[in-house]
Parts: C-alpha cells; structure tokens; sequence
C-alpha cells in the first residue's frame, strides 16, 4: 500500500513515513513467504526422502500416534498385512481387527508406552493359509521435553530361521533315537578327544 505524498508539510512526511513503513513491511512479508515456502519444500522433500527410505526397507514399518491411530506404514507392511496407508491412516487397532485380536496387539501397544525401553517379541501372522513369524521391535517417539508424541514398531519376518531350527531340532532328536536304539556302543568325541555324545551301550 502506497499512499500519494500531495504536500510537504507534517502530514507529507507523516505520509512519506507510512509509505516507507509500508514498503519495508511488505519487503518482510514476501521474505517471510518465501522463507516459509522454502521450509515447507524442505520439508516435503525430507518427507519424501524418509517414505523412500522405509518404503525400500525389507521390513514391517509402522508409525501411531499417542493414542494408537496409524500415522504411518510403509509398503512392506501394506504387503504383509494386505492393507493401503488410507485403509489405515487415522484408525486404531479397533477399526482394523476383531475385539479379541485388538485386544491383544492393544496389550503390547500399552506395555511399551509404560516403558521408554525398546520392546521385543515375537507373533504369528496367519496369511493365505500359513503362518508367519514376525519378530517385532517397538518404540517411542519423544519430544525435546522427553514426552512422546507418537510410537512405533519394526517387524522382520523370521519365518525361514524358525523353520531351520524346528528342522535342525527334529534331526537332533531323531539322531538321538537312532543313537540310543542302537545294540552297538557308540560314541563321538571332540578334536581334543572330550566325549559330545555316546549311547547307553557304550
């Protein structure tokens, strides 16, 4: 806003001061607008840059908020759990599951918002007719007063190892059996000749 200066009196340079404030006032907003949209594209761009990050990473990631709505997830978890972020985004654990299964994962939510440890477990996710093991890594977010503001989980999909070592401890235990059954003293020892193993004949 530019007022015309018509005199050169008290009131022209009482204009003349108006203009000039009005001048440096919008000098300063058209800065401050372009600060702002400078920090909101920054902004942007890190947003993007942290969905591309999670969204390559070979796990189950989920962000909630204080009081259990889904903030984020990323693509991994929409495969896993047969979701969209928009299926999700807003909603808690009693909008997505039955009661009985809300429950549950609820439970474990609580647990870790009672403690600023990193929580660990694990938990089977039935999907087309088989079982998934999932081992789960939950978290806080907390701001720069130590209060959280929202929380979150990592899951990996341990399925393979569980099944190597289910199969790794019915091939002890079957090695065992043979071994006991046998009418033949048998025996293993070590590099340094200390008995590992023997049957009941020996």
């Amino acid at each position: 806003i530019q007022l015309p200066v018509k005199q050169h009196d008290e009131v022209g340079e009482l204009t003349q001061t108006f203009n000039d404030m009005a001048s440096t006032i919008a000098d300063y907003t058209r800065n401050l607008e372009d600060k702002v949209h400078e920090r909101t594209q920054e902004l942007s761009d890190s947003q993007a840059l942290f969905k591309t990050v999670i969204d390559n990473m070979p796990a189950v990631v989920f962000l909630k908020s204080a009081d259990g709505a889904f903030e984020l997830v990323n693509r991994c978890y929409e495969e896993i759990y047969g979701v969209k972020l928009e299926d999700v985004q807003g909603k808690t654990l009693y909008d997505l599951y039955p009661k009985e299964q809300a429950d549950t994962l609820t439970a474990f939510d609580r647990e870790s918002l009672g403690d600023e440890s990193i929580q660990e477990r694990e938990h089977i996710l039935e999907k087309e007719g088989k079982n998934i093991v999932l081992r789960n890594v939950m978290f806080q977010v907390l701001d720069e007063n130590a209060e959280m503001i929202s929380f979150g989980g990592i899951e990996i999909d341990i399925t393979e190892r569980k099944l190597a070592e289910q199969e790794t401890a019915r091939q002890k235990e079957l090695s065992e059996t043979i071994l006991e059954n046998m009418d033949q003293a048998v025996y293993m020892v070590d590099g340094d000749f200390n008995f590992t193993a023997y049957n009941t004949a020996f």
